[in-house]
């Protein structure tokens, strides 16, 4: 740290003098002012309501640091639907007959058409992804996503479900691993769910051993019928754990054996419904629009992405308004930085509410200079 002195003539042109302490680094630092101008006062030598920065043997402003304010627009979440191609998935809603007549509403059509309701919706507000398990006519899951996961992302979205016919088995814990495994390759600082959409209980257990790639073992699953309640309910509680949420979303599930086990992924999943079933159970397209819905809402998020700082401006000095009122840096009920490197803050409890329940609830966020408040 440099400590050295310097004598200025007093800005204030009383003829006065005043006596610079340089600190800081090669590059810039903080300069504080002490003495006289004249008539025994301190002179400042901010200018422009900002903060002198100079270099070390620097007698003149370098730059002048000023507190910079931004109006963030919230950060949309990233949503990876999840859903099953299995066979079935082509059966009638009210029975396991095939429905390929005319006007027959199967189950994918259903699904498929909610999701393209409630994408188009939501199109601009949340960023949409989609991973079919499986991805072959087996047991096989590939690894990525094959929509990756974008805002505007409807047209892609759709165009994939239109090249695409349910034919396969249902390896469940196979497409959670691989939809948590393109997840973390996401580097982007929003919040990040899975919505997974099923119409039966897992199958594809270890009955065989996990292929390298190809139409039956694939990347992420082994081959054959076996169920696979243990392992897929596991995956969904590894998901979580490695912070992306499982939506259990149960396509005309009621009254079947595969009802346990979607209870189980739903808990195990962190976003369960408060009371039985714990999964969102639906038998329509209607019910399923009614689901997406409200999930899209629920994780309407509190994040903001923050917007590059100027090089005189400490990234880390924050302060953030709501409707012009000061919000504490709190994890409780005020902000705290979240994302890679501060990119981005989040508010939550009391804060949150205020931004989601009013509409005219601007959120501003305020960067200071180095060693001095940030706040206007």
């Amino acid at each position: 740290m440099f400590g050295a002195k310097v004598t200025e003539t007093d800005p204030s042109g009383t003829g006065g003098s005043v006596d610079v302490m340089r600190t800081g680094g090669k590059g810039g630092g903080a300069a504080t002012a002490s003495g006289g101008s004249g008539t025994g006062g301190a002179p400042s030598l901010t200018k422009d309501a900002g903060t002198c920065i100079r270099d070390p043997g620097q007698d003149t402003c370098m730059s002048v640091c000023k507190i910079e304010s931004h109006l963030p627009d919230r950060l949309p979440p990233d949503i990876l639907i999840v859903l099953d191609k299995s066979g079935s998935m082509a059966e009638s809603v009210s029975n396991k007959m095939g429905c390929n007549l005319p006007g027959c509403q199967n189950k994918w059509v259903q699904v498929t058409g909610a999701i393209n309701t409630v994408v188009a919706a939501t199109d601009t507000t949340v960023s949409w992804g989609l991973k079919y398990f499986a991805t072959d006519d087996q047991c096989g899951v590939t690894a990525g996503a094959e929509v990756p996961i974008a805002v505007a992302n409807h047209a892609p979205i759709m165009a994939s479900i239109q090249a695409t016919t349910p034919t396969s088995r249902t390896p469940t814990h196979a497409g959670v691993n691989a939809a948590v495994e393109y997840l973390k390759t996401l580097k982007d600082a929003a919040p990040k769910y899975i919505v997974l959409a099923t119409d039966g209980s897992p199958n594809c257990g270890p009955d065989a051993p996990v292929g390298a790639g190809g139409a039956r073992g694939g990347l992420f699953g082994g081959a054959g019928t076996t169920p696979d309640d243990a392992a897929t309910i596991k995956a969904v509680a590894d998901a979580l754990a490695a912070g992306y949420p499982t939506f259990v979303v149960g396509i005309s599930t009621a009254g079947t054996t595969a009802e346990t086990t979607l209870n189980s992924m739903a808990q195990a999943g962190g976003m369960a419904r408060p009371a039985a079933p714990y999964f969102f159970s639906v038998t329509s397209s209607a019910d399923l629009e009614t689901a997406l819905k409200g999930i899209a809402g629920k994780v309407a998020t509190c994040n903001y992405p923050l917007a590059p700082v100027s090089a005189t401006n400490d990234p880390n000095n924050v302060a953030v308004h709501i409707a012009g009122a000061t919000v504490p840096q709190d994890p409780a009920n005020g902000w705290d930085f979240t994302g890679p490197d501060h990119t981005a803050i989040k508010l939550f409890g009391t804060a949150c509410d205020k931004v989601t329940g009013t509409a005219d609830a601007k959120v501003e966020v305020f960067y200071g200079c180095p060693g001095q408040p940030p706040v206007p």
